[in-house]
């Protein structure tokens, strides 16, 4: 009787070190996963701003007094929007990757 219940604390007590391995590997891939949305995203907008100053000149017909809004859906911290707003003088004068970083630098962002 006492063999059994020594065994059974044993395998207990290996359970609960098996069950706290598991809860950090999540954890970890978690982090991970995280990690490369964050790089995703990142990307992304790099992509946006090159574009759009790129092609920004096209956007002759928009008044210099207004804005580009660009929403990205769950791009934000915890699965939330992220809003860009760019000023249409900014994008005209945007040019190169230099003008690029400085456009997004220079956008207005919010999450929601």
């Amino acid at each position: 009787m006492e063999q059994t219940r020594a065994e059974i604390e044993a395998m207990r007590a290996e359970l609960r070190e098996l069950g706290k391995t598991m809860r950090a590997e999540a954890k970890e891939r978690k982090a991970k996963r995280e990690q490369q949305r964050q790089q995703s995203v990142a990307q992304f907008e790099q992509v946006m701003v090159t574009t759009l100053c790129d092609y920004g000149n096209t956007l002759k017909a928009l008044p210099k007094d207004e804005h580009v809004t660009f929403v990205l859906e769950g791009a934000g911290d915890d699965g939330t929007d992220k809003v860009f707003i760019f000023r249409q003088r900014d994008i005209a004068n945007c040019s190169g990757k230099k003008g690029a970083s400085d456009l997004l630098t220079k956008a207005t962002t919010y999450s929601f």
